[in-house]
């Protein structure tokens, strides 16, 4: 179980699947298992593209006999090298590739139209993107395949033999639509007479009706929060000066508060507040709503 855990955390990171991949290409190398080490070194690239990974991908496809798969590994190798500032490596990878260049062909396709959003290219190990210009790919020597796909067109695959050094240039035909293109109609012009003109519409003017204010209900209101705001003032200054005497009687020992005075007096104390602030709150309101009515009449 600790052995498939640790083997899934490694393959959600690339670089650590890189690195493993690397690793196991690098141990059939040693025993020259050249088909098991290439695909693994090809994986290891596309995860990760490392100068090492490169270098001994291109020694690989070299002992696979595939020289133009190995003189792009030594030619990615050179570039990157070069921007590492590895000279050394840079250098041996330069050498390598130009090793191979004459083992190599060279093949040139021209596009005959403009090519179709979504055309590919496949040629050998190569894939790539169709464009209006010519562009030129390394082959291996023999018989070199090219297969040209694109959305909703038939696919087309051509053939050309080449020899090791040699060079071709192939016309890329025009692929054919699937689904035949159909001539859009022109929509029929239609007139029609312009319309007549509107009448001219009259703005009225509605008079504005007051919604009816209950002054009574104003007035009880006002009371009302008069009346709790002197109960929460008599409350408030009972359950002090009560608290007061409570104090004194603790320091003289003269019996001035009765227990149960004391405890209305701590419980009454804080709705005092309460009672204060809602009070005036509702004085103040009921009053402004009073003046307004007043006003307006």
């Amino acid at each position: 179980m600790i052995a498939v855990a640790l083997m899934t955390i490694l393959s959600a990171d690339p670089d650590a699947e890189a690195a493993r991949l690397f690793a196991e290409a690098r141990a059939a190398m040693k025993v020259n298992a050249w088909d098991v080490a290439c695909p693994r070194l090809e994986a290891s690239r596309r995860l990760k593209p490392t100068i090492g990974t490169l270098l001994n991908l291109g020694v690989c496809l070299q002992n696979q006999q595939k020289p133009s798969g190995a003189f792009d590994a030594f030619t990615q190798a050179q570039a990157l090298a070069r921007s590492a500032g590895d000279e050394a490596r840079a250098t041996y990878a330069a050498r390598q590739a130009e090793l191979l260049r004459p083992k190599v062909a060279w093949l040139t396709l021209t596009p005959l139209t403009t090519p179709r959003p979504h055309t590919r290219l496949v040629v050998g190990s190569h894939e790539l993107e169709a464009s209006a210009s010519p562009v030129t790919v390394p082959v291996d020597p023999g018989l070199a395949t090219v297969e040209l796909t694109a959305e909703g067109h038939a696919p087309k695959t051509l053939c050309v033999e080449l020899a090791a050094g040699g060079n071709a240039t192939l016309e890329l035909p025009a692929l054919e639509s699937l689904t035949p293109e159909v001539p859009v109609a022109k929509p029929a012009v239609v007139l029609t007479p312009e319309p007549a003109p509107l009448p001219r519409a009259t703005l009225l003017t509605l008079p504005t009706e007051r919604l009816p204010v209950h002054r009574p209900a104003l007035v009880a209101g006002l009371i009302v929060s008069g009346l709790v705001l002197i109960a929460s003032c008599v409350g408030f200054v009972w359950s002090r000066t009560t608290a007061d005497q409570a104090a004194l009687q603790q320091t003289t020992g003269m019996l001035v508060v009765t227990r149960s005075q004391y405890l209305t007096a701590s419980t009454l104390h804080p709705l005092t507040f309460g009672g204060l602030v809602g009070g005036l709150a509702g004085s103040i309101a009921f009053g402004a709503l009073l003046a307004g009515e007043r006003h307006g009449d």
